[in-house]
């Protein structure tokens, strides 16, 4: 079990603080978890991990029960957090739940 990550992000709405995106208790749609401002356009939410992690799938509830990026996401990696690789590109829309495979 690995301890749990600082969270940072471009934004939050309200108390929905990024933080919240991990920490077990948000799932589904009326939960709790990370949501950017509204209105700003994109936003990114960013983990750093104490130690190197594998991460093999994302789970992505949206808010209002809608893909709501107005465009692709990413799920990008790095170890520096300075040097980004793209893991994965999300076109998908409409759903209010994805759960995305990264292995």
């Amino acid at each position: 079990q690995h301890a749990p990550p600082c969270a940072r992000a471009s934004s939050q709405q309200n108390d929905l603080s990024p933080d919240l995106a991990f920490d077990g208790e948000n799932l589904g749609f009326g939960g709790r978890g990370w949501c950017a401002t509204m209105g700003e356009g994109f936003g990114w939410i960013e983990y750093e991990f104490a130690e190197p992690v594998e991460v093999t799938d994302v789970k992505l509830w949206f808010y209002n029960s809608d893909h709501s990026a107005g465009g692709d996401a990413y799920i990008e990696a790095s170890t520096d957090g300075k040097t980004w690789t793209r893991l994965k590109t999300i076109t998908d829309i409409g759903y209010n739940y994805l759960e995305v495979a990264l292995s």
